[in-house]
């Protein structure tokens, strides 16, 4: 299986929507009430959470977000709001030079760069 590099929640909301096509009989050939495909499913679904890493420290950049010129966003791996979604810190800048020193920063602490 393809190492893949997606927040928790991209996973949940292609986890659910594979239970949702599962449960709906959409996906060809499987019968809801047939219990190895289910077995099968719930073995998919465990292979691709093994696969995705649910503690990355990441980051992303965003420019002219306000009166800022450069903002950075960035997960720690562990913040959380109360329903389980990753919650990212911010910081701004106008300086670009501080900005660059930051991302230096974040990437010698472990933290990848996140496209969003």
């Amino acid at each position: 299986m393809k190492d893949i590099n997606i927040t928790r929640n991209h996973l949940r909301k292609h986890l659910k929507h594979l239970i949702n096509e599962y449960e709906e009989n959409k996906i060809e050939g499987v019968d809801v009430h047939d219990e190895k495909n289910l077995k099968d499913l719930i073995k998919e679904i465990a292979e691709i959470v093994e696969t995705v890493s649910l503690n990355d420290k990441l980051y992303y950049t965003q420019y002219g977000v306000g009166s800022s010129k450069y903002s950075v966003n960035y997960h720690n791996g562990i913040k959380q709001f109360k329903d389980g979604s990753d919650f990212y810190d911010f910081k701004t800048f106008t300086n670009k030079k501080e900005f660059n020193k930051f991302i230096e920063e974040l990437k010698e602490a472990g933290y990848k760069l996140n496209y969003k």
